[in-house]
Order: C-alpha cells, then sequence, then structure tokens
C-alpha cells in the first residue's frame, strides 16, 4: 500500500486516536445510544480513493496507540468496496465475532423477565449453578475472541464515522454521524455496521448475550467526538444476566 502520508485523509488519520470510554456510570449519559460491546482491536481505518489534486488512493488502519497495522490487505481490500465516498475516516472493531456462521450478529430481539419471584425461584432451584457455569463459558468466549490466530476470519465492524469526503464530522453529534455511516458504507462478509438502539432495551439484551456479547456501550446521542480523549458521556456497563 501507498504510504499513509499520501492524502489529507491518511496524514489526518495518522494525528488521531480512537476516543475512550469515561469512568461514570451509565445514569450518567444523557439520552444514550446503547450498542453491544465489540470484542476485539479497537481501531480507526481510513480510506481515500484520490482526488482531482493527484493523490493516490490510500487505505490505512491504526490501533488505539496510532500505530499502523499492516497485516490486514484483505480488510483494506473489503472497506475500498464497502465506503461509497471518496475519502473516510471510521472507528470500529477488528474482531472474530462475525463470522462466516453469523456468529456475533443481531439476530432479533428476545424479551427476558425481570419478575422477582422467577429469579428467586431460580436462585433457590440451582440458579446460582447455572449462573457460574455461564459465567465460566462467557470468559472462556471472551478469551478465545481476544485472540487472532492464523486462519481466523477477522472483520471491520464500523460503530462512527468521524471523516466525509474531507471534512471533519468531530462535531457533529454522534446521531447524525451514525444516520451519515449508514448511508455510505455497503456492508459485506469482512466490513459490517455495529447494530444501536435507543431505550428501552429489554427487548435486546438476551439476544446480544447469546451470541456472545458481555458488556454494553452507553454513548449519548448529542455527544460529539474527541480523538484520543476519554468520553465524558460515554460509558459500558456489563450486560444484565436474567
Amino acid at each position: 500500500m501507498p504510504a499513509m502520508t499520501e492524502s489529507p485523509t491518511l496524514e489526518t488519520l495518522r494525528t488521531w486516536k480512537p476516543e475512550a470510554y469515561g469512568r461514570k456510570g451509565t445514569k450518567a449519559v444523557a439520552n444514550p445510544i446503547v450498542e453491544p460491546l465489540w470484542v476485539g482491536l479497537r481501531v480507526l481505518a481510513g480510506l481515500d480513493h484520490g482526488g482531482s489534486d493527484g493523490t493516490a488512493g490510500t487505505i490505512g488502519i491504526v490501533d488505539e496507540d496510532g500505530d499502523p497495522i499492516l497485516d490486514r490487505p484483505e480488510i483494506e481490500a473489503a472497506l475500498a468496496v464497502a465506503a461509497r465516498a471518496e475519502s473516510v475516516i471510521l472507528d470500529g472493531y477488528l474482531t472474530k465475532q462475525v463470522a462466516r456462521d453469523g456468529t456475533g450478529i443481531y439476530v432479533g430481539p428476545e424479551k427476558i423477565s425481570f419478575d422477582l419471584g422467577a429469579r428467586m425461584t431460580q436462585f433457590f432451584v440451582g440458579g446460582r449453578i447455572a449462573q457460574t457455569a455461564e459465567r465460566a463459558e462467557a470468559e472462556r468466549q471472551f478469551d478465545e475472541a481476544s485472540y487472532f490466530g492464523p486462519g481466523d476470519i477477522v472483520s471491520l465492524v464500523v460503530i462512527d464515522v468521524l471523516w466525509l469526503d474531507g471534512e471533519s464530522l468531530l462535531d457533529i453529534p454522534l446521531l447524525e454521524r451514525k444516520r451519515q455511516l449508514e448511508s455510505i458504507i455497503e456492508e459485506s462478509e469482512l466490513i459490517r455496521l455495529g447494530a444501536y438502539v435507543l431505550p428501552p432495551i429489554d427487548t435486546w439484551i438476551g439476544s446480544w448475550r447469546a451470541v456472545g456479547f458481555r458488556d454494553l456501550s452507553f454513548r449519548g446521542a448529542n455527544s460529539r467526538y474527541r480523538p484520543g480523549a476519554v468520553g465524558e458521556d460515554w460509558a459500558t456497563v456489563p450486560i444484565p444476566r436474567r
């Protein structure tokens, strides 16, 4: 691939890092957009198809420290096809949770009960044992998903757009950035859009947990993006269990 300094988009990408989640509770996040929190490597990905200024088409991916990721040519090739834009910078995850069998992809809402009587009954008839086994299996799946081995299928799940056709979107509210993102990405096996919902979220929790997610992301619908900063209105929380 050409050097990442060959276009304004890729030069900008080199100076940015993903915004981090803060330590505040989710109740402090006003008007949250809720998403399953993907397991994998948080990255920024930039694409510039080239333009009238004579710059060549360039693609780059950087990790949370801003270091280039050079061993995913299949993701770069898929992104070049998926992005319907002249230039773009995306926030997302390289992850194994999206696989050919559909693992990690939302499969439909599941209504779960928060009835206190049912929870007490489950506790007294062995719910504690079942929950221990479930936690152990969840930890195993998390450890497996966190490691990329030879032959693993790794996809890019995109959760945000920060730059579009030469213009910064950092000061655009998150919900509007989400809408723009949906209009410019054509999904494929290797490039996916992350699922997100607005509260209430009860009908989604069971399905997200069932396909391997263990945490939720809360980001304010009106939040702006600050590369490399800690998001004051970004928070994570473990997915509630039954």
